[in-house]
C-alpha cells in the first residue's frame, strides 16, 4: 500500500490569503520589471539619445548586480523572514520607480536602473521561500501546487507587463506611468501584509 498523502486541490491553495497575496505581489513584481524593458529602451533613446548598445549595457549591469544580491538576500531573508523582507523590498521599489524617468544621463541611467532592480530582487528573491511558509503554515502538504502557481504568477507578470507598459507609454508617458504604478506596489504590500496565516481546512485524506 501506498503511503497516504493529503490531495488538496488548486482552489484550495489558491483561497489561502498568505499564498494568494504572495501570487499576486509576483505577479506584480515581474510585470513591472518586464514593463521596464521597453519602456525604458524607448526613454534612453527618446530623451538622452541612448543607442541599442549602450541601452543593452543598462540592462546588463542591472543583472550582474542582482545576481550578486541575490544570494546576500536570500541570507538575509532566512534570519529576519521572508515574508518581511519581500515588504521591504516591495516598498522600496516603489520608492524608487517614480525617480527613474527623472535620468539626465547616461550615467545616472545606469546607477538608476541597478538601484531599481536591486529593490526589486528585495522583493521577489525572498518571496520563494515566503511562498514556502504560507504553505507550511497554512498546513497544506501541496508544495508543488504552490510552487506551480508562484511560476504561474511569475509567467503571468512577464507575459502581461511589456503590454500594459508600452499601452500607458503611449497614452501617459513615462514619469506618470511610474507615478501611476508605484502606488499599486504599496498596495499589493499592504495586501501582503493584512494577508492573514490562517490555517485552512484540508480535504480528508486519500489512502492509494
Amino acid at each position: 500500500m501506498h503511503a497516504t498523502r493529503n490531495i488538496v486541490p488548486i482552489r484550495v491553495v489558491l483561497g489561502t490569503p498568505a499564498i494568494a497575496s504572495c501570487a499576486i505581489a509576483v505577479i506584480v513584481v515581474a510585470a513591472t520589471l518586464s514593463m521596464l524593458e521597453p519602456v525604458l529602451a524607448l526613454h534612453l533613446a527618446t530623451r538622452l539619445g541612448v543607442g541599442p548598445a549602450r541601452v543593452g549595457l543598462v540592462f546588463g549591469v542591472a543583472a550582474v548586480a542582482t545576481m550578486i544580491l541575490n544570494p546576500i538576500y536570500g541570507r538575509l531573508a532566512d534570519r529576519y523572514g521572508a515574508r518581511r523582507l519581500t515588504m521591504v523590498g516591495l516598498m522600496l521599489e516603489a520608492s524608487v520607480l517614480p525617480f527613474l524617468p527623472l535620468m539626465w544621463s547616461y550615467e545616472s541611467a545606469v546607477g538608476l536602473s541597478v538601484l531599481h532592480a536591486s529593490m526589486a530582487a528585495l522583493a521577489i528573491t525572498p518571496s520563494l521561500a515566503y511562498m514556502g511558509e504560507a504553505t507550511s503554515e497554512a498546513g497544506i502538504g501541496s508544495f508543488g501546487v504552490s510552487y506551480g502557481l508562484y511560476n504561474m504568477a511569475w509567467g503571468a507578470g512577464l507575459l502581461g507587463g511589456p503590454a500594459l507598459g508600452g499601452f500607458l507609454f503611449e497614452r501617459i508617458g513615462f514619469a506618470r506611468l511610474a507615478l501611476v504604478w508605484a502606488p499599486v506596489i504599496v498596495a499589493v504590500t499592504l495586501l501582503l501584509a493584512r494577508a492573514g496565516q490562517r490555517r485552512i481546512q484540508v480535504p480528508p485524506l486519500e489512502v492509494r
